[in-house]
């Protein structure tokens, strides 16, 4: 411990070389004693483990901050050698607490699993900077819970599911360790082991192994060796492309795409043609899911080099080139890239060159204004028309190219065409470009011609429709709506109601796209139901007395029958049946819950629901009517005891509510509960809300409520309002973005009043929002929806405002915000 602490302020600091060396002897000292005494677990109290434990996880979060610094100039290999040590340190540092503690707290499943999980990540870090020895012992720490994880019990709550991704993942950081130490036959060996796993595996899981298979293909491809390096390319192909496209992440498509691009390299570093085939064929096959996209036209361009010079299609280079000059965004980098191809294009067809050239001049470098890429372009430009063979006709063409340069700019009156602006919508249909086709909607919903605007836009409708693009088609629909006046025809306006509900229903499917002991159960309630039976006739007979003593009967001597001691009695036993009442109704809902949770018949079980809320509104009637008063004066230990009940009903009525969808009385039971005052009630609550379908505004709505009762209850510190405010925001975010958006604005607020108070935000919950918020923009981003990524992104950004990282983690959100704003269409989540 006293180590750790030392070790952890000078990772950041660790600069020259000689201070490094010595404090990476230190560190290698100090993981071998951690790995000799780890193996006698328990040898330590509990407090001096929690201690080690919460100092493995700060130096792991500090090399993950380090490694999140860019253009460190003291990133040495010595600083990454000394960074993954470590994490090995800390690894072994979190194993051994976990180990001492185990046994004292039932949770050794999940620290099994915790534990695979960080020694996995520590692998594939030791495996990428070679660090094998590190990335050994790692894994064989694995190995050992990878084994105790098999002996657990079968019923827990990882599921076999879940068991089977990490013995997957396992399986394949042994198949990288393995190609890492060229030992090719063990890793063939350890993916044999693997293959039967990997069909079941769920799409986090294949994207983590089509990474590492993709990685180690790579390895072998830079090692020459492309026949091994394109069967492990060609697994990693299969498992990546085995998953829903829907169901991958941003960076499984990410990854995907990567690993599309290694194998045709390979395929074509073999020079083999049928490989080159292979290879032109799968270009060919994500060219028809993407579209003519920057890095599919340089996959065509390359294999079209590739091919013999005796058989090379001018015609297709040309066409190839004249699609990355429309569609590339313009740089030093891409304007060198074209002219040095269209320059090689010169020397098989000199007037495709020509005519490739005129039209990077007029359709893009003019209109962007830069006057070194229009100068260097047209250098190149008349040197070609200089080296022509018929000088006369290169010279008029040349003449005429200069003087349409001369007039500065280009009408735009050809812009202003209906019929132009139609042909531009289909443009945008092919290239997804969402803001073009929204200008070219809304500029034929505002013609001055109604009725000839109103028959290209449903020409606009049924095109976006025949492609897919459901944005399009509703701004196209909505486009039309806008066409209709008060003097409009007859027959015209007939359309508009269709049209309206058109657009409705296009907005709604838009958003619903992105958006044992049964027995025993059986004899319980029998038997409660006699009692309660019992009960309820003991009510009976009490109430009868009741309602005779208000008559004040009298015996033949003129004395009350029921006298004061008689009455108190009945008073007693009127007080115990009801008692009594209020325990069957909570013994009969426990019951019938149960009978509930186990019923197969949808129907049957939510008639279960029903009754269970039926005896929890009783149980409540009777308690706010008769008891609550009276028990809270008179009786505390009764009181506790019925409280303590009511929470239980009220977690059982709760989750009545959920499954017969009773949304609006989420509300109602929450504010109801808070005489209860038990904090594991509400969280009891929040779990079922978490685990329901509900939509996102119930989620929401009921969640804070939630949040704001335990505060009320507890008066909590800002590190459990930031790990609830984390719970919330982690629920609501795959439901509904403006509803997320809104939690990240009051983390926000909340961060900012920390400051001020000289109280931060923790910043473990930070760090982890700060991210989540920025990889949602990017999720955003790749949806197409421009402006709600750039509002997730700034709200990342001015969280990131106050990380107490030096500003590390807003550096690195900051470039990649202006990575976005190049309309690049790729980017790379934030991860750890």
């Amino acid at each position: 411990s006293e180590f750790s602490a030392d070790l952890l302020p000078k990772l950041p600091t660790a600069h020259d070389s000689s201070s490094t060396d010595t404090l990476l002897a230190d560190l290698n000292h100090h993981i071998t004693t951690v790995n000799a005494i780890s193996q006698k677990p328990g040898t330590v109290s509990p407090e001096t483990a929690e201690d080690l434990k919460e100092a493995g996880r700060a130096l792991w979060n500090e090399c993950i901050k380090e490694k999140r610094k860019q253009n460190d100039v003291l990133a040495s290999p010595l600083k990454s050698r000394l960074l993954v040590r470590t994490r090995l340190f800390s690894f072994l540092v979190n194993v051994f607490a976990r180990e001492s503690l185990r046994g004292r707290r039932g949770n050794g499943e999940d620290d099994a699993v915790a534990i695979i999980n960080q020694g996995l990540m520590l692998a594939k870090v030791c495996i990428t900077e070679s660090d094998l020895d590190a990335a050994r012992l790692g894994l064989a720490k694995v190995t050992t819970y990878i084994d105790k994880l098999r002996q657990l019990d079968a019923e827990n709550h990882i599921g076999p599911g879940h068991r089977l991704n990490i013995e997957a993942e396992y399986l394949t950081m042994r198949c990288a360790l393995s190609s890492k130490e060229d030992r090719l036959d063990v890793a063939e060996h350890m993916y044999t082991k693997a293959d039967n796993l990997l069909c079941c595996l769920d799409p986090f899981s294949a994207e983590h192994l089509a990474d590492t298979l993709q990685d180690i293909g790579t390895n072998l491809s830079g090692k020459g060796d492309h026949e091994m390096a394109l069967k492990w390319l060609r697994r990693a192909h299969a498992l990546i492309n085995g998953q829903e496209l829907e169901r991958l992440s941003t960076e499984g498509l990410e990854i995907r795409m990567v690993i599309h691009h290694d194998l045709i390299q390979t395929l074509l570093a073999t020079r083999s043609p049928e490989r080159v085939q292979e290879a032109d064929d799968l270009v060919s096959y994500v060219e028809s899911e993407i579209g003519d996209k920057p890095v599919v036209l340089h996959w065509k361009l390359e294999i079209l080099q590739r091919g013999p010079s005796e058989i090379f299609d001018v015609d297709a280079c040309a066409s190839i080139l004249r699609r990355m000059v429309r569609s590339m965004d313009l740089s030093d980098a891409t304007l060198g890239f074209l002219l040095h191809n269209i320059n090689e294009l010169r020397e098989r067809g000199s007037r495709l060159a020509i005519g490739l050239l005129d039209e990077l001049l007029l359709t893009r470098l003019l209109p962007c204004g830069n006057m070194e890429w229009i100068g260097k372009t047209l250098v190149r430009r008349i040197w070609m028309g200089t080296m022509e063979n018929e000088a006369s006709d290169a010279a008029t063409r040349l003449i005429q190219l200069l003087e349409q340069l001369a007039e500065d700019s280009r009408p735009c009156n050809i812009d202003n065409d209906q019929l132009t602006r139609y042909l531009m919508f289909k443009v945008s249909l092919i290239s997804w470009d969402h803001d073009l086709g929204r200008q070219c909607v809304e500029f034929l919903s505002k013609s001055s011609e109604k009725d000839r605007s109103r028959d290209i836009l449903y020409a606009c409708v049924r095109e976006a429709q025949q492609l897919g693009d459901k944005l399009c088609t509703l701004e196209a629909l909505k486009a039309v709506t806008e066409t209709f006046t008060a003097d409009s025809s007859t027959v015209a306006a007939a359309h508009l109601p269709s049209v309206l509900r058109c657009a409705i229903r296009m907005i709604h499917y838009i958003e619903t796209q992105d958006n044992q002991g049964a027995d025993q159960v059986s004899v319980l309630i029998q038997d409660t139901c006699d009692v309660f039976e019992k009960g309820n006739y003991l009510s009976i007979l009490t109430h009868i007395a009741a309602e005779h003593a208000k008559s004040d009967p009298r015996c033949e001597n003129g004395n009350k029958i029921f006298t004061v001691a008689e009455l108190e009695w009945f008073r007693k036993n009127a007080y115990n049946v009801g008692l009594m009442a209020m325990r069957c109704h909570f013994v009969m809902a426990a019951a019938i819950v149960s009978n509930a949770r186990t019923e197969d018949k949808v129907d049957e079980a939510l008639q279960r629901y029903l009754e269970v809320r039926q005896h929890v509104a009783i149980f409540d009637g009777l308690f706010e009517n008769h008891f609550q008063s009276i028990l809270a004066a008179r009786n505390a230990r009764v009181y506790t005891d019925l409280t303590a009940k009511m929470s239980t009903l009220f977690v059982f009525d709760f989750e009545g509510a959920i499954c017969l969808k009773n949304w609006d009385d989420l509300g109602q039971i929450i504010r109801k509960v808070r005489v209860c005052k038990d904090e594991k009630m509400y969280k009891a609550m929040g779990d079922c809300l978490l685990r329901s379908n509900a939509s996102g505004q119930v989620v929401y709505t009921n969640l804070r409520l939630i949040i704001n009762e335990i505060f009320a209850l507890e008066q909590f510190d800002n590190q459990r309002l930031a790990k609830y405010l984390r719970c919330m925001f982690h629920a609501v975010l795959p439901l509904d973005d403006s509803l997320s958006l809104q939690v990240v604005e009051q983390a926000l607020q909340i961060a900012r009043e920390c400051s001020q108070m000289q109280k931060p935000f923790p910043t473990d919950e930070l760090d982890w929002i700060v991210v989540t918020t920025f990889n949602h923009a990017l999720d955003i981003h790749a949806r197409g929806d421009e402006e709600m990524c750039q509002q997730w992104a700034h709200k990342a950004l001015a969280l990131a405002e106050y990380m107490s990282d030096r500003g590390d983690l807003k550096d690195v959100l900051r470039e990649r915000v202006a990575k976005l704003c190049l309309g690049k269409g790729t980017s790379t989540s934030t991860s750890s």
